[in-house]
């Protein structure tokens, strides 16, 4: 939960060359609330930023080292080097929450806002096995051993989420496995599409060894 993340380092900024959605506008520079509050957080009245630094800055340096150093992390081996570069190519802050919707988790310091879901469901790897609750568990099962995702949200996982967890002290997963789209009856399987495919119903075909 986004409350229980410590963050070193989540601001927002006045992207004045950026044209943001017309319901969610940027604020002035001067409107941005300057109350600190605990991981050094700043804040705006309207929408809330993690903060990338662009690829000369020591943390973009420390994304770049980690992979140096885990060539295998990222599979297949093409996957690696759309994320390289990616993050060479230079990176903006995104946005943690949103204003425009009325499910989600409330942003702690501005009930008005959620949780953008991508921010708050890659922290669920987290809370889910301790972290913020149960340290000895955390420790047990963290980091991740592997990540299993779809090509379309490797950004997520591979550039994102790392950039959190090491702004939080925490070391990235291991192994990070982009699959292409799995396909039933022609079209790409999706929950919006409803035509996914229970894994006990394979179980049942293949068996557990597939």
């Amino acid at each position: 939960m986004v409350g229980a993340v410590a963050m070193r380092k989540l601001a927002l900024q006045n992207l004045a060359d950026e044209s943001p959605p017309p319901d969610e506008p940027w604020e002035d520079e001067q409107d941005l609330l300057p109350t600190p509050l605990p991981s050094s957080l700043l804040l705006s009245r309207l929408r809330g930023q993690f903060a990338l630094p662009d690829a000369a800055d020591p943390a973009i340096r420390k994304e770049l080292d980690w992979y140096a150093k885990h060539p295998n992390a990222i599979t297949p081996s093409f996957r690696m080097n759309e994320v390289i570069g990616f993050i060479k190519g230079g990176l903006h802050d995104f946005s943690i929450s949103r204003k425009t919707l009325k499910w989600g988790i409330p942003l702690p310091w501005d009930p008005a806002h959620v949780t953008y879901v991508w921010f708050d469901a890659l922290f669920n790897y987290c809370t889910a096995v301790g972290y913020g609750a149960d340290p000895e568990r955390f420790d047990r099962y963290w980091p991740a051993d592997y990540h299993l995702i779809g090509k379309d949200i490797l950004r997520f996982h591979a550039v994102f989420w790392p950039a959190m967890l090491m702004a939080a002290g925490l070391e990235p997963a291991q192994h990070v496995f982009a699959h292409g789209f799995l396909m039933v009856g022609g079209e790409r399987m999706s929950k919006t599409r409803l035509n996914q495919i229970a894994p006990a119903d394979l179980v049942e075909t293949f068996g557990s060894d597939g």
